[in-house]
């Protein structure tokens, strides 16, 4: 997935009159002899106003069945950046939103891949407060002692980027760090060696740097 920004000259006569638009552009890749058939998700939330943006408009709302070919690479889609307008004027802010594509098994039901495209640099996006945005870390245990399993149910309520799991003492091996987190998609997480301790969690702009 790509965000970009599209200049285009609107009248023949000078370059100072102009549009901005901003584009995405989505791909998937089979790595499979045979195609594959999934549901292609596509969400968008403004980080800053705690809102879900409607994606509508681009006629992605739902999610779309597609068939990913054989050994090769899909496009997906192709449009203007959802929730974001238009401009006229260089170096104007646009609104923080998040885009998040999954691909999702459409005879199991299962996420195949997701990923999550946040609006750079990240250092002009007003992150929510830990409060806003109500991090969970739910453990549910598998097996006891020191190499026993635990699963990690994560969910949130905005948007959070570069998700870090840690305990203190003794290591403990996660599946899977640095996650990119999105409201209404719970993630889980295996964990070996846990053996009962908290969980720490730590992502950008929670304020810890």
């Amino acid at each position: 997935m790509t965000r970009k920004s599209v200049k285009t000259i609107t009248s023949p006569d000078s370059v100072a009159y102009f549009t901005i638009s901003s584009v995405l552009e989505v791909w998937a890749t089979n790595s499979h002899a045979e195609s594959k058939k999934v549901k292609f998700e596509v969400h968008a939330f403004d980080v800053e106003a705690g809102a879900v943006v409607d994606v509508t408009a681009e006629g992605i709302a739902g999610g779309k069945e597609v068939a990913l070919a054989p050994n090769s690479t899909t496009e997906l889609w192709k449009g203007q950046t959802p929730g974001i307008d238009d401009v006229h004027v260089d170096g104007l802010r646009s609104k923080p939103i998040v885009i998040q594509a999954r691909l999702v098994d459409v005879d199991t039901g299962v996420v195949l891949a997701r990923y999550c495209n946040w609006p750079e640099p990240f250092k002009y996006i007003h992150f929510p407060t830990k409060e806003q945005v109500n991090l969970k870390i739910v453990p549910t245990v598998a097996s006891d002692g020191p190499l026993g399993s635990t699963s990690l149910t994560i969910t949130v309520d905005r948007p959070i980027k570069g998700l870090i799991l840690d305990v203190e003492g003794p290591w403990a091996k996660f599946s899977d760090q640095a996650i990119d987190m999105f409201p209404g998609d719970t993630q889980v997480v295996g964990v070996i060696g846990l053996e009962g301790r908290e969980v720490k969690a730590r992502y950008l702009g929670d304020g810890s740097a």
